[in-house]
């Protein structure tokens, strides 16, 4: 039986109309004293039909099991030229997981910033989920690093070349209907692109900490944290 292309593509365009936030038109207040800032630069390298390159990020907090299985993400509700954030955090360990891009060259509708839907989505592999992995403190500032990514060899996701984490969260995120479509033809009929992650280079050294800490403290002044991003 032939799978149905546009009743698959019009499931996939419900299901990241509830996942993926609007630009955020102000920060985010603190709901709690104790919430916390994650930041996190992530710079995709070479990125297909010139799409951005600082995508918005998506998070995990793990509760029960490793980063590679969790059953929640949470998308990034601020964010900069430089750095994805997830603010108003609770206390815990998170990971970040995959990035997400608008696509300009498909015009209105999903995967354009005019409806805050993103069209390319980058899964990351177990290795960089690792290396992201942070421990948030109470009224605290986290920085997970800064990664320079790329996509595999073939391209796009792939059963042939997704590891186990990447599998899971295409399916967690329902964009695993779009299998049963060729790629090209899921790129012109559901806007979406979907590629296997990993990381080229990252930085997270004490000078990374500085410039997103200086970042921050500018961009966040007098939105109602300055006592969190004040802090060194």
């Amino acid at each position: 039986m032939k799978p149905n292309y546009l009743l698959v593509s019009f499931l996939c365009m419900a299901a990241l109309a509830c996942l993926s936030p609007s630009p955020p038109s102000s920060t985010p207040p603190p709901t709690d004293p104790e919430r916390s800032i994650i930041g996190v630069s992530v710079t995709v390298l070479n990125p297909p039909f010139a799409s951005e390159n600082r995508p918005r990020v998506y998070f995990v907090r793990i509760e029960e099991g490793d980063a590679m299985s969790q059953q929640h993400v949470i998308p990034s509700n601020y964010w900069t030229d430089h750095y994805a954030y997830l603010v108003d955090a609770p206390p815990g360990l998170y990971a970040a997981v995959l990035a997400a891009r608008h696509n300009p060259n498909f015009g209105s509708g999903v995967g354009t910033p005019d409806d805050g839907l993103a069209g390319l989505y980058e899964y990351f592999s177990e290795d960089l989920i690792r290396k992201t992995i942070v421990e948030v403190g109470p009224s605290t500032i986290a920085f997970m690093g800064e990664f320079v990514v790329a996509d595999s060899a073939s391209g796009y996701l792939t059963h042939a070349d997704a590891d186990a984490a990447q599998k899971h969260y295409q399916r967690l995120l329902g964009l695993h209907l779009m299998d049963a479509i060729d790629p090209t033809t899921a790129l012109l009929l559901g806007r979406i692109g979907q590629y296997a992650t990993s990381e080229r280079r990252s930085d997270k050294s004490a000078n990374a900490r500085e410039r997103f800490l200086t970042e921050t403290k500018n961009v966040l002044s007098g939105s109602g944290w300055d006592r969190v991003v004040g802090q060194k």
